[in-house]
């Protein structure tokens, strides 16, 4: 057996985006959550006499497209609609640790970074009196994050169930945000030299 493995990553991701701040219709929205295809490459480093243990590497394209919409009672009143659409390339560094069943069960913990390949953002708020206007949103162009899931392996295929955090994707001293991804994803090894 090989000292790595290579191959095809795909799954699907769902994600929540979380704005604070003191703009209401950006941190007092109730915004729904993205369900999105993600699809990538992957390869392994693996550590021998270890039961399964290994540095997983993967390059992932992945999506969101989240709404909001609110109601906010100001002088005057005014309704907000914001829309968040980003696509991402990202790195994903984890270890996988070796459970259970000779390693077929694994847990994996490690960090992600990605860059922003294309973005739509849209913050529109609508006043009673029957004008509209929108606002600016600065986004940032790189995201950092952590993850933690688990999997288990067969063969040449494995699942994982992940969970990640990043540093959001407000690029404002006065807006903090975070994004939380949920991941399933099918890896299928094609290389093991």
């Amino acid at each position: 057996e090989g000292m790595f493995e290579a191959g095809i990553v795909a799954g699907a991701s769902i994600t929540q985006i979380n704005l604070k701040g003191p703009f209401a219709y950006l941190s007092k929205m109730e915004y729904g959550s993205s369900i999105n295809p993600s699809l990538g490459i992957f390869y392994d480093l693996k550590f021998v006499r270890t039961k399964g243990w290994r540095l997983a590497n993967e390059l992932l394209f992945t999506s969101f497209d989240v709404k909001g919409d609110g109601f906010f009672e100001d002088f005057p009143d005014y309704s907000a609609s914001s829309s968040f659409s980003y696509s991402y390339l990202k790195t994903y560094h984890a270890l996988h640790v070796g459970l259970l069943a000779q390693g077929k069960f694994y847990a994996a913990a490690g960090l992600t970074a990605g860059v922003v390949i294309d973005e739509d953002v849209e913050v529109k708020l609508m006043y009673e009196t029957g004008t509209t206007s929108y606002r600016n949103f600065q986004s940032k162009k790189f995201e950092f994050g952590y993850l933690a899931g688990l999997g288990f392996r067969g063969g040449s295929w494995n699942a994982e169930f992940r969970f990640e955090q990043t540093n959001g994707i407000a690029n404002s001293l006065s807006v903090g945000s975070t994004t939380l991804r949920g991941y399933f994803l099918i890896r299928y090894r094609i290389l093991a030299p």
